[in-house]
């Protein structure tokens, strides 16, 4: 894995956040749509399989708030990483891949912030991507805690 890598991880990780508390919430509606288990007079349930239904869709959903949890948790090592590996490359161009990956400014907002044309930032920023592409992937790795690199590297 690149520097690269990183930044382009942490320029998605909201979109990919927000996809993921979508899918929580699609869940949590069709659970509430089924109405629960049906119980009986003497509070059993009626033997209608019911409560195993139940029970995949809360482990489904058990599952994506998981997955949530995780990401959410490696966004947060990814922009550390990332502010580490911005010292890593010429001055320009770390400030172009902090305000377009970290900030998520388009390029035009980029150029305007930095007081320049849009396509002399174009030029820069595939500098700046060639750049970070370029860290080592064991200078990455010693940006990133031990249990990031298992899951995700």
């Amino acid at each position: 894995m690149n520097g690269l890598t990183i930044f382009r991880r942490c320029r998605s990780a909201d979109e990919e956040l927000a996809k993921l508390e979508g899918r929580i919430q699609r869940k949590r509606e069709r659970m509430a749509s089924f109405g629960g288990i049906r119980m009986d007079a003497n509070g059993g349930s009626r033997s209608t399989g019911d409560g195993d239904r139940m029970a995949g869709m809360a482990a489904a959903l058990d599952e994506a708030e998981r997955e949530k949890r995780d990401r959410l948790e490696a966004k947060i090592a990814e922009v550390n990483a990332a502010e580490q590996l911005l010292e890593m490359v010429p001055d320009q161009e770390s400030e172009i891949l902090e305000r377009y990956y970290l900030n998520k400014n388009s390029l035009r907002e980029v150029a305007k912030k930095m007081h320049l044309s849009e396509g002399y930032v174009r030029a820069r920023k595939k500098d700046a991507d060639l750049a970070a592409e370029t860290i080592s992937e064991e200078r990455v790795a010693g940006t990133l805690p031990r249990w990031y690199l298992q899951k995700w590297g």
